[in-house]
């Protein structure tokens, strides 16, 4: 794809597969954003995207050939393995093709990055700026010294250019949705992913964003986001916006400006956001209803743990009991929330884990389709601050690590298995797993019975387990886990990380009204109280 009649050269962008078996397979738009940079530069752009299928490889082989450079996006876990992977494939048929390695991985670790054999430069940070003086460069047979935020080897010579700042997104063109293929993207019911802003005000200290742009935030003015919502539901026909920020709401003002654009101007969209509680809590009723009325289905917000003082070492920001306040405002609202909890945090005690499943106890209570969950093990990123000091750790067959080497970096396991949990003690982790893999699943995951389809008898043995499973989640109690050991012997793997939250677009709590001198807080658990017949339902959507 070209602007111009008259390119200065062809660029190749490559997206690897994140993990096999992805859903939803989601629109890299990280990868978009840096062609069509490329573009207004004058350059052709090709983008292949290998979750299309095995014929992608044969397609690089054949784009390559009169390629001036290759671009390859990689993430921390599969991606950036298959990144690798990728390098090496192009460089076989290839080898004088420069290859741009860029994305988290590389931004993170740059210094080991730039040890491959097979990657010539390392973009750091997002990449719409310095990819078009890289391009420059090589097409010009120039070095890549002064270069801000690129790391490189051409021409023999290692250049380590200084770090500059976030660059402001407000500088970047708008993507040219038809040209990359983002109806291919769109989801069963209705979804394309969407982005307004970069990098995250917030510093927890277990989080890879501290790591590369600490409290920086960088956002789309409010006609901007709205044109662009416009004009990617005109090449997509997408009804619903999965907003990727990690932090739409760190401008309120900008939120309610957004939302009052987008109910002037008509636009019938749905969209799941993310926000802070920092800022959330900030947010009065009214603004909250105001997003509801634009179009807002879900809010997801990391808790993280129910335990103050965990949430207070890892530097959440949270005020953990009023927590459940904060998320029956939203609710109230019509908005869904999704919660993000991580279980196995270092220094965590017995009390610190039945603290956090009765925190999620007491979000359950407002209901499966009002409040859904994500849970995660924690994994230590070795650049964070949580991670450095867990992986220094000397405990149990861990020997103690502050220097990885990119062979090793590229092969930890993020997210991606049971692995040891060597900064707790082994019975403190044989509770993590059994609850991770199996308690807390049945009891706060929607789809958890799902598990049994087709199957009455198990079915009915699953709810009697949940019972079961709530008492031991409460008081974090998983000896003798009998529940765990029959599900693995006559039942289904349990879903992990997250239930199947993409729902259709039209699927959205319903704004109630409060009765006189009443606070209403709704009870969604108890049977789907909403439908398309119900006339109050149908004039509360916009």
């Amino acid at each position: 794809m070209k602007l111009v009649t008259e390119t200065k050269g062809k660029v190749v962008l490559f997206f690897p597969v994140v993990w096999e078996g992805q859903f939803p397979t989601w629109a890299p738009i990280c990868m978009w954003a840096i062609g069509t940079a490329l573009l207004h530069a004058g350059y052709e752009v090709v983008m292949i995207d290998e979750r299309a299928g095995p014929e992608t490889r044969d397609q690089l082989v054949a784009e390559l050939a009169d390629a001036m450079l290759l671009g390859i996006s990689g993430k921390l876990g599969g991606q950036c393995r298959r990144m690798e992977e990728i390098a090496v494939f192009a460089k076989q048929h290839h080898p004088t093709v420069p290859i741009v390695a860029g994305g988290w991985f590389p931004s993170l670790y740059p210094n080991q990055t730039i040890t491959s054999k097979h990657i010539d430069v390392v973009v750091i940070g997002p990449g719409d700026e310095a990819i078009v003086e890289v391009a420059d460069r090589i097409r010009e047979n120039r070095t890549l010294a002064g270069v801000t935020n690129v790391f490189g080897k051409l021409h023999g010579e290692v250049v380590k250019n200084e770090l500059g700042p976030l660059p402001r997104v407000e500088n970047t063109k708008p993507i040219p949705w038809e040209l990359f293929g983002a109806k291919r993207y769109l989801h069963p019911h209705g979804w394309v992913n969407f982005f307004t802003s970069r990098g995250c005000p917030g510093g927890c200290t277990f989080c890879a964003v501290i790591c590369l742009d600490p409290r920086k935030w960088t956002a789309l003015p409010p006609e901007r986001v709205v044109d662009d919502m416009q004009a990617i539901a005109a090449a997509t026909g997408a009804t619903a916006l999965q907003i990727m920020d990690t932090d739409f709401c760190a401008s309120i003002s900008r939120v309610e400006k957004i939302c009052t654009l987008m109910i002037e101007r008509g636009l019938d969209l749905r969209f799941n956001i993310l926000g802070r509680y920092h800022g959330l809590r900030r947010m009065t009723d009214e603004q909250l209803q105001l997003l509801r009325r634009a179009g807002c289905n879900e809010i997801e917000v990391g808790l993280e743990t129910g335990s103050q003082r965990l949430s207070d070492q890892i530097n959440k920001q949270v005020d953990v009991e009023d927590f459940p306040r904060l998320a029956r405002r939203i609710v109230n609202a019509g908005i869904r929330v999704r919660t993000n909890i991580i279980l196995g945090i270092p220094n965590e005690t017995r009390s610190d884990l039945a603290q956090t499943f009765q925190k999620m106890l007491e979000l359950r209570a407002m209901g499966l389709r009002a409040v859904r969950f994500q849970m995660f093990r924690f994994t230590p990123i070795p650049d964070a601050p949580d991670g450095k000091r867990v992986l220094a750790m000397t405990a149990r067959s861990h020997q103690g690590r502050t220097e990885f080497t990119y062979d090793e970096l590229i092969n930890l396991p993020f997210n991606e298995s049971l692995g040891e949990m060597f900064w707790l003690s082994p019975s403190r982790e044989r509770a993590v797993n059994r609850a991770y893999e199996f308690y807390a699943p049945l009891v706060f995951y929607k789809n958890s019975l799902d598990t049994a389809q087709g199957r009455p008898v198990w079915r009915q043995v699953l709810k009697l387990f949940h019972r079961l499973a709530k008492w031991r989640l409460r008081h974090a109690v998983f000896a003798f886990p009998f529940e765990l050991w029959l599900n693995r012997l006559f039942g289904k793997r349990m879903p992990l990380g997250a239930d199947n939250g993409i729902s259709p677009a039209e699927e959205q709590l319903p704004m109630r009204q409060p009765e006189m001198g009443q606070t209403p807080i709704h009870d969604f658990s108890r049977r789907q109280r909403a439908s398309s017949d119900n006339p109050a339902t149908r004039s509360a959507r916009m």
